[in-house]
């Protein structure tokens, strides 16, 4: 089975307990996107699951579950999130299936694809959503929910502000030097400011030209999954 830690509790293992980075925003919400089949494989999982006597299902969403560590504690929320086969349209699932209600995990196949080995206990290596990966589904949730909720543009903010911090500042002026130099960077620019830059660079490859009828601009990609431009070198990041 293929799958990874995604969301806060990846930010909060990557940027706390690897690189000391304290965020303020500490969570208990536990997420994973899995890649599976058919529905029928999904169900499995969960089953599985619940069948250990530690997790608990909830009736009314289908993909979170409760893990208890006694069977008297409340338990922490574990969101496990589908994609891959049950696709459909791509990047979109409707969830739960026959509902109409539709959710968009465009980003998690790329981030899949992109994680990073963290040891979260002893002798148990898991996959984690790298910190581009992490700000790819953000970006992408963002677009897609975000006059509904900032908590995805608050998180993206988190990881805009951290990145420099998080072993990348040698980067900055040695590998990620062409890329700087490509979207003009300049002595005067900050180096934090310049990690976003590299931070957005670095996000699996689904940044591209933007199409013949979409002027291109000074310092802004086109994220061809959004249909939007966004602005790289400032520290508005905003879609247009």
């Amino acid at each position: 089975m293929k799958y990874f830690l995604c969301g806060a509790m990846a930010r909060d293992i990557l940027l706390l307990h690897v690189h000391g980075i304290k965020t303020g925003a500490a969570t208990k919400d536990v997420d994973f996107g899995i890649a599976v089949e058919t529905w029928e494989q999904f169900e499995t999982i969960k089953a599985t699951l619940t069948a250990t006597g530690r997790f608990e299902a909830v009736p009314q969403i289908a993909h979170r579950l409760y893990y208890k560590i006694t069977p008297q504690s409340s338990g922490y929320p574990i969101d496990i999130i589908p994609f891959g086969g049950v696709e459909g349209p791509p990047n979109l699932i409707e969830w739960p299936p026959g509902t109409g209600e539709v959710m968009n995990v465009m980003g998690y196949e790329e981030a899949l694809a992109n994680t990073v080995e963290i040891e979260v206990s002893e002798n148990f290596v898991a996959p984690v959503i790298s910190l581009p990966g992490l700000a790819l589904l953000k970006l992408f949730a963002w677009a897609d929910r975000g006059t509904v909720n900032p908590k995805d543009a608050l998180d993206l903010a988190i990881l805009l502000r951290t990145y420099q911090e998080a072993g990348n500042t040698d980067r900055l002026y040695g590998d990620e030097m062409p890329l700087l130099e490509a979207v003009n960077f300049s002595a005067s620019m900050s180096e934090r400011t310049a990690a976003m830059a590299c931070l957005f660079a670095n996000t699996p490859d689904v940044f591209e030209e933007p199409p013949a009828d979409v002027p291109a601009r000074e310092g802004w990609i086109w994220v061809p999954k959004v249909g939007k431009m966004q602005e790289l070198l400032t520290g508005r990041t905003r879609l247009v």
